[in-house]
């Protein structure tokens, strides 16, 4: 199944999730877990260059949880989730890269699962209080940066929009 979206009922917070992999393999024997694949397209597919970002930002590990938990909701089956990681170079080198499998044995799946958990309980309590942290009031206009602007001076009088 290619870019299917799921949809389930969170069972600890009651929130509406959704999800859309990129690809579901779906074996026909039941035995066998339901692979998630998630393409990505990174300037460098090494392992430690995979492992910065997913580290740095987190959002590999926390993806990799609501992706096997929303498969795993859906279909009610096991679920092993593949990172493919595809160079924007030109030497396009793609690397795969598993976050979880059955069994819940690998520690980037636990770290997961738990900002997924951390994440989803601040989100029913931002719905639950009508708070939601970082709440800006009005619209910021945004700055260029010093960098930005070092490669593209403003000129003089540009001409008005």
């Amino acid at each position: 199944l290619a870019e299917v979206s799921l949809y389930w009922r969170d069972p600890e917070t009651g929130l509406l999730l959704r999800c859309r992999p990129d690809n579901l393999s779906i074996p026909n024997a039941e035995e066998f877990s339901l692979i998630c694949w998630d393409l990505k397209t990174v300037k460098n597919a090494a392992y430690s260059a995979i492992q910065y970002e997913g580290e740095r930002w987190r959002h590999y590990p926390l993806g990799a949880a609501h992706y096997c938990e929303g498969v795993r909701q859906v279909f009610q089956r096991k679920v092993t989730y593949c990172l493919i990681a595809a160079e924007k170079t030109e030497e396009r080198e793609v690397l795969l890269y598993c976050y979880a499998r059955p069994g819940g044995d690998l520690p980037i799946a636990q770290i997961g699962q738990t900002q997924h958990r951390r994440v989803l309980a601040q989100v029913a309590e931002s719905y639950e209080s009508n708070t939601w942290p970082r709440q800006h009031e009005g619209v910021r206009e945004m700055e260029p940066s010093r960098f930005f602007l070092a490669d593209n001076p403003i000129e003089a009088d540009p001409e008005p929009f």
